[in-house]
């Protein structure tokens, strides 16, 4: 019993930490006029305008479910919007929880599929954004 109430105790104390983890939903997701917003100069963020756009898959329905299909086998993510050329997801760190806004903008004029990965905390995320959205890319090209 002893060591049933330590791991209490310490859930107790670590429970409001892994709730602040998750920061809040940021106001400025989204469509503008010109496209996904950039990323802001936190080095936690990753996107196509600096990585290079994927190719979509000639259709916008083929290429909003090779997206989703591929996100679906990365795991660790919920969708949140799946709107005609706009997906959000939000991705999940399974230790702390910590939470990862990911935005696609099919951009079906050019022909690509335009991303940021940003996390919603910190100044850091050890590259987590940029793996993650390489990874993404694998999954979703290998669906060519």
């Amino acid at each position: 019993m002893p060591q049933r109430s330590f791991y209490k105790a310490w859930l107790t104390l670590l429970a409001p930490l892994l709730v602040a983890c998750q920061g809040q939903i940021p106001p400025n997701l989204g469509l503008t006029p010109q496209g996904l917003r950039p990323c802001p100069q936190s080095p936690n963020c990753y996107a196509s305008a600096s990585a290079g756009a994927w190719p979509w898959k000639g259709a916008l329905t083929d290429t909003q479910q090779a997206l989703l299909l591929a996100a679906a086998q990365l795991g660790n993510n919920e969708v949140k919007t799946a709107e005609g050329q706009y997906l959000h997801l939000v991705f999940h760190t399974p230790l702390l929880g910590f939470l990862d806004d990911v935005e696609f903008w099919i951009n079906a004029p050019r022909g690509e599929v335009e991303f940021i990965s940003a996390s919603r905390l910190g100044w850091h995320d050890l590259g987590a954004n940029r793996r993650r959205m390489q990874a993404l890319e694998r999954l979703y090209r290998g669906r060519e």
